[in-house]
């Protein structure tokens, strides 16, 4: 192709950071559809920095190298939380990591009030590195298996993104999400 050729092309719009047309969304119908198909096993058992067929077939909506990386934690923690279940669980929209923590605990004592989730917290929030967040991210979702709400799965895998490029506001959300409560206020 040449040059005048290459300037005549369409132009094409670069997908949606957020929304339903976004790779975070179209990521999270893939996960919904591979739990249906089992296919989510391959997550499940994929490890960390391994490159693996299956696995680059399920996080195939990312687009470039941090949403593909974010795309591997949040699938792997949807295989683990979703170990046993009987149907897919997108997690209620906005729901993030730090919200869902709050499920954590024991009567009288949930989210902060319980140390095993503060510990959770404050082990995402100091993770220097993704390397370091990742496996933080597993075993969160892991201890949200016992809840009845996940982390809303597209939410985490907007945050991981954007978690490797400017972590500390994606911190400072997760902990506000975990220590401030904010009731759902009904629709009139």
């Amino acid at each position: 192709m040449t040059l005048p050729e290459v300037a005549t092309l369409p132009e094409v719009a670069a997908p949606a950071l957020i929304g339903p047309d976004s790779p975070a969304a179209r990521l999270g119908r893939d996960l919904a559809a591979s739990f249906h198909s089992r296919s989510i096993n391959a997550a499940r058992r994929w490890r960390y920095p391994t490159v693996d067929t299956a696995m680059i077939r399920l996080t195939r909506a990312g687009t470039c190298p941090a949403q593909y990386r974010a795309f591997q934690s949040v699938a792997v923690a949807y295989a683990t939380w979703h170990s046993g279940q009987a149907r897919p669980h997108p997690g209620r929209a906005g729901t993030s990591v730090g919200r869902a923590l709050r499920q954590l605990g024991r009567p009288g004592a949930y989210g902060p009030d319980d140390p095993a989730a503060r510990r959770t917290l404050d082990r995402l929030v100091q993770a220097g590195t993704y390397d370091d967040l990742h496996p933080i991210i597993v075993r969160a979702a892991a201890q949200l298996g016992s809840a009845d709400h996940p982390p809303h799965w597209v939410t985490l895998a907007e945050d991981l993104t954007r978690w490797q490029t400017d972590p500390d506001p994606v911190r400072v959300s997760w902990a506000r999400d975990f220590y401030t409560y904010q009731p759902t206020i009904p629709a009139p």
